[in-house]
């Protein structure tokens, strides 16, 4: 495992070094591997909008690690989990990211918290 953190991104491994409680090691590693496989190739390996595919599409891929999010419901602009579930389960609209609902709600939230993660790693 610690040659595994060496060769994370700074912002993955801040993530797997500070989990969010309500998932846990094992939840942080299932939402990382999830976000690498449908994901990352759209929104980069850091969640930075630059993924290999990014250049093909039209909107640009969002930025999480800047916190550009486009459907929210506060006035803050800071998603809340359920805006954040609400994309990935419909898609985004215009775009080309699909409904990940075929996804069970438990790794969706996983998602959640790894897409948050992402902006919370670029605070520091």
């Amino acid at each position: 495992m610690k040659r595994l953190l060496f060769l994370l991104p700074m912002p993955l491994l801040l993530i797997a070094l500070w989990p969010p409680a309500a998932q846990g090691q094992d939840g942080v590693k299932r939402g990382l591997e999830l976000y690498a496989r449908l994901c990352a190739i759209s929104h980069g390996a850091e969640g930075r909008g630059d993924g290999p595919a990014a250049f093909l599409l039209s909107p640009k891929p969002r930025s999480f690690a800047r916190g550009e999010f486009r459907l929210v419901t506060t006035r803050n602009g800071v998603p809340t989990d359920e805006d954040l579930l609400r994309v990935l389960e419909m898609g985004m609209p215009g775009s080309a990211m699909p409904p990940w609902d075929r996804l069970t709600e438990a790794d969706r939230k996983l998602l959640v918290g790894t897409i948050k993660g992402f902006w919370r790693a670029d605070l520091f």
